[in-house]
């Protein structure tokens, strides 16, 4: 048999032993409890991100108000600046209002916190960093300009509270819908079919809990990103 023609037997061959590994220790168990884990750790992870961009775009909004309200006061740029920062300091994240300190230092050396801004790896503030500048190209007020950023976060962080408000029952439903199968475990354990030692004992009942685990876990985790996407 040519090369080719013995890849795919090679394939099935290492699956085939792979399974027989599996069914004969108790690996499914630690691999299972693997799977969960991960996809705990994924979700966890997922929320705080999702926190920290609320958290951000709320704190970016403040600033804005800030900055556009001393613009409009007669304050100069630099000055609007180091006051916008530091009324906003106490409540803003760490990595933005390290950002916006920056912003209010360069300024404060005559240089431009549009170019600080629009360099910066937080996307809520990037975006206002555009902004600036296009207003210094084509000679539009600053405040105007920001004043309009800061409409648009308002409108996304109130877009995205209502929405998460909203999706709260089918997050919930899809919470009680994973841990359904536990429950089942459960109740046949205290009716004495003793599903606990059929799936932590190794062999088939091993590979049973391991292919359950991960359907589970793809299934919670497959919610997760269609209600998040529905979040905005």
């Amino acid at each position: 048999m040519t090369q080719a023609a013995l890849r795919p037997l090679v394939g099935i061959g290492g699956v085939v032993a792979v399974l027989a590994v599996l069914a004969t220790d108790r690996a499914t168990l630690m691999l299972s409890v693997c799977v969960a884990g991960a996809t705990a750790i994924h979700s966890v992870v997922a929320a705080r991100r999702r926190r920290a961009h609320h958290d951000r775009a709320v704190a970016a909004a403040g600033y804005l108000g800030h900055l556009v309200a001393a613009l409009r006061a007669g304050s100069s740029v630099a000055e609007a600046c180091a006051r916008a920062a530091e009324q906003t300091a106490d409540n803003a994240p760490a990595d933005l209002a390290s950002e916006l300190r920056r912003v209010a230092a360069h300024t404060r050396s005559g240089g431009s916190g549009a170019a600080i801004l629009a360099a910066s790896p937080l996307p809520e503030l990037r975006d206002v960093g555009v902004l600036w500048g296009l207003s210094a190209k084509l000679g539009i007020p600053v405040a105007d300009l920001l004043g309009s950023a800061r409409s648009r976060l308002d409108n996304a962080v109130r877009h995205r509270n209502a929405t998460t408000a909203a999706l709260a029952g089918p997050r919930a439903t899809a919470v009680v819908l994973s841990v359904l199968p536990l429950a089942g475990i459960l109740m046949g354990q205290a009716m004495g079919a003793r599903p606990v030692a059929l799936l932590t004992g190794g062999g088939l009942g091993g590979l049973l809990l391991l292919v359950g685990t991960a359907l589970v876990c793809a299934g919670f985790a497959t919610s997760q990103a269609i209600i998040g996407r529905a979040a905005g």
